[in-house]
């Protein structure tokens, strides 16, 4: 029998908005996907970084206010700031035991390499 396929479409703010809200959701979210995983299936994740685009463009414009020598960060880069900030360490972690602090050094960002399974 064919391994079935999944796509895991996570909506606007399905990760939440603040920092609390991103880590619980993301723990419940992995967690979810890893019995996807372990049930055999192909697991493809697709979501919207809206929420975490704006955080990041807001921090930059207000840092850009108080130090003049530096400048802007326009949404294109806040975009590419945000790609996998979130979801790497509870991939890295799906149960939820560990806190983020406690992963490897390049779980966060888009530094942080492409795997393919959990």
């Amino acid at each position: 029998m064919a391994r079935k396929k999944v796509v895991a479409a996570l909506g606007h703010r399905a990760l939440g908005v603040t920092l609390p809200e991103q880590k619980d959701a993301t723990r419940k979210t992995a967690g979810s996907i890893a019995d996807l995983v372990e049930a055999g299936a192909d697991v493809v994740i697709s979501h919207s970084n809206a929420p975490q685009v704006g955080m990041i463009h807001m921090a930059m414009n207000e840092f850009g206010k108080v130090h003049p020598d530096y400048t802007y960060a326009p949404m294109s880069v806040c975009s590419a700031m945000s790609q996998g900030y979130r979801l790497r360490p509870a991939e890295r972690d799906p149960r939820g035991t560990a806190e983020p602090g406690d992963l490897p050094a390049g779980m966060y960002g888009a530094d942080a390499g492409v795997r393919g399974s959990l």
